[in-house]
Parts: C-alpha cells; structure tokens; sequence
C-alpha cells in the first residue's frame, strides 16, 4: 500500500477511508508533508469539510522548534514556490477538532533523557540541511526519496544506527503509541454514534495507524491521491 509516491511528474499522498462493519464511525487518514504546494493543504481542507472530528498532531517545544528549522528555511526560496503545514488553519472547520500528539512538557522530558550526543545530533543537523536546500535546493530534490509505502524497509537506516534509531523511537514511535491510544479512547466513546474522523498526521505515522485500524477490522472502502509537489 503506497502512501506517499514520488514520481518524475511529482509527489502526491494517498487519502484512504476506513469503513468497519462493527462500527459507525470511519476514519480519513490524511498522510501530511510538512512542506507542499499552497494547492496540497488546500485540497485537504477542503476533503476535511467532510469530516465530524478532526485528529491532529503538533508539539510545540524549543526541540521541535530546530528539528523543524529546515523547513522553515527553504521555504524562505521563492523560486521553490512551497509554504510550510502551518499555514493550513483549521480554524474554519466546523468539526471538532482534537489535538491527538503528546503534551509538550512530555516530549520535552522524553527528549531529556535522551544521551547529550543523541539529543543534539539532529537538532543541529537539521538547519544546516534546511540552508542547503534554501540556497541550492530544486523541487526535484526535496520531493526525491519521499516514497513511503506500508512496510518498514525504507527506514533500515535508522535501525542501523544506534543513535537515530533512538531518535526515532521518541519522535515516530512513542507519538504513534500515542496516536493509537486516542484512537482507541475515541472509539470506546463513540461506540453506536455515527462520526467520520479526520487524522491529519505525519506521513510516517499513517503506518501505524492502518495497522492498528486492520485489527479493529477496519477496511479501506475509498482512496484518492492529491497532488503535494508538482515539477
């Protein structure tokens, strides 16, 4: 199953909707790019018109702050044309919107813990990649290697490395442990109400979702793709 498709002609990300004969309420997963085409967060405000409940995502911590440094740097290059996530307001929707990631202070202390070379690895890396992209970067650049489909192999470069694998677990894994347990408390409350459900998260995130939404007996009954990068 393909989730995000990077292709020649651009990147796009799939939207699938999860129906369960066991339940009323079904899911629209929205599989984000933190950085599209004004055109990309657009399209997924309006498909989330459609929705009750909207799940999102967002930890808003001096850590998150340089980890998200690079894009916020080569949007700063007009020629690239892209804007980041978070001019996506949700504001005017008229679902319920829930904050479905970990509480900041929690991530902080997560982080925290983390050995002094791990904790500062990436948030230092992570601005001297977003200059690079501001003055040399190309839309073919930024949307290669996006490809992100079902299955784990594409990420074997953090189980080879210790200390981004540790990384991982904190910024992927934990939030995804996260993200299903609202799930399954939103679930539990809903149960005999009829809802449609909006996740707006991270691309990487949707894996586990599908997972978890496949052991509720969950099944996609439609999909689409909408355009992130165009070339």
């Amino acid at each position: 199953m393909q989730i995000i498709e990077s292709t020649v002609f651009g990147v796009r990300s799939a939207i699938f909707r999860f129906d369960s004969i066991d339940r009323l309420s079904s899911f629209t997963l929205f599989p984000m790019i933190h950085v599209a085409d004004k055109s990309f967060y657009d399209d997924v405000l309006k498909l989330l018109a459609d929705c009750d409940v909207v799940l999102t995502e967002g930890v808003r911590t001096k850590t998150g702050t340089l980890l998200t440094a690079s894009y916020r740097y080569f949007t700063k290059n007009q020629k690239l044309g892209l804007v980041l996530q978070s001019t996506m307001s949700l504001d005017d929707l008229d679902a319920d919107i829930r904050h479905a990631d970990v509480a900041s202070d929690d991530f902080s202390k997560k982080w925290a813990e983390l050995p002094f070379f791990q904790r500062f690895l990436i948030p230092v890396l992570a601005p001297i990649y977003g200059l690079y992209l501001r003055f040399f970067g190309t839309r073919e650049t930024i949307g290669k290697g996006m490809n992100l489909d079902l299955h784990d192999h594409n990420d074997a470069i953090l189980d080879d490395n210790e200390a981004l694998e540790k990384i991982g677990e904190i910024i992927l894994d934990w939030r995804d442990e996260h993200l299903i347990g609202v799930i399954n408390d939103y679930m539990e409350q809903a149960e005999g109400v009829k809802r449609s459900v909006g996740i707006v998260f991270g691309a990487r995130h949707m894996r586990a979702v599908i997972h978890h939404l496949r052991e509720q007996n969950y099944k996609v009954t439609a999909s689409d793709w909408v355009n992130v990068i165009r070339y």
